[in-house]
């Protein structure tokens, strides 16, 4: 029995913000996009490319019609949310406040086909954050009520408690929450670390962390953020792999 491989290539793109400095504090959360949006200047913009291609896995295994938690939603990512940069330069450290909800929704795959994703805040990727060396991170992580399986939030730019995973694992209806300190610039892949992890991944659940340096990054004229995810379902009569198929193959 075959699979049918979904590949998304998500791109995020901006372009820089103007140079007034940010606000003292941010926070990304389920219910507004990060400040600093991007239509009111030439100097700052964003856009969100999505490409995909099809490849192939196979696999011998039972398979359940999918279970649908809420009428199907679009958990495609708002090319919008992307934090703004702030101008080069030093500044005080900053706090960071990130407010997540894990989510299992039923959401469109292609035309006439749905899947169950699980989730960030209802979108794949989950919100991108963007924090300099030496801010603290405030991370909260509801478990939605409505959830089957558990949840937690590995954080690769943290260290230590697997970077969060280890300390918030969330059962349906439960809140966990952690603080870390960024120490080292890079790009970094966030994720759900509840077994099976690459199970969590493949339906969703990751997002970005950019850990700039202290002094922030030079203007420049395009910036590019990407990701990838597959996403595994059947070919005949839309029906999803059950909950534990990814791991038979």
């Amino acid at each position: 029995m075959s699979f049918d491989t979904l590949s998304r290539r998500l791109a995020l793109r901006r372009l820089p913000s103007p140079s007034a400095p940010a606000p003292p504090s941010s926070s990304v959360s389920g219910e507004a996009a990060p400040s600093g949006g991007a239509e009111t200047s030439p100097h700052s913009a964003a856009a969100l490319i999505a490409l995909s291609g099809i490849g192939a896995a196979s696999a011998t295994t039972l398979y359940a019609e999918p279970k649908v938690k809420e009428p199907a939603v679009d958990i495609v990512q708002d090319p919008a949310a992307v934090p703004a940069p702030e101008a080069a330069g030093k500044r005080a450290p900053k706090t960071h406040n990130v407010v997540l909800t894990t989510t299992e929704v039923e959401a469109r795959l292609d035309d006439g086909t749905t899947y169950t994703y699980w989730t960030f805040n209802n979108k794949v990727p989950g919100p991108m954050v963007r924090v300099r060396v030496g801010d603290t991170v405030n991370v909260s992580m509801t478990n939605a009520p409505g959830s089957v399986m558990n949840h937690s939030i590995d954080f690769h730019a943290a260290t230590g408690f697997l970077g969060g995973g280890q300390i918030t694992q969330a059962e349906p209806g439960q809140t966990k929450e952690f603080s870390f300190k960024a120490m080292a610039p890079g790009v970094y892949v966030y994720h759900c670390a509840t077994p099976m992890v690459a199970q969590h991944i493949a339906k969703g659940m990751f997002g970005l962390i950019v850990v700039e340096p202290e002094d922030g990054l030079p203007k420049v004229d395009k910036e590019f953020y990407v990701m990838q995810q597959e996403i595994y379902a059947t070919k005949a009569k839309n029906l999803q792999a059950a909950e534990d198929d990814l791991t038979a193959w």
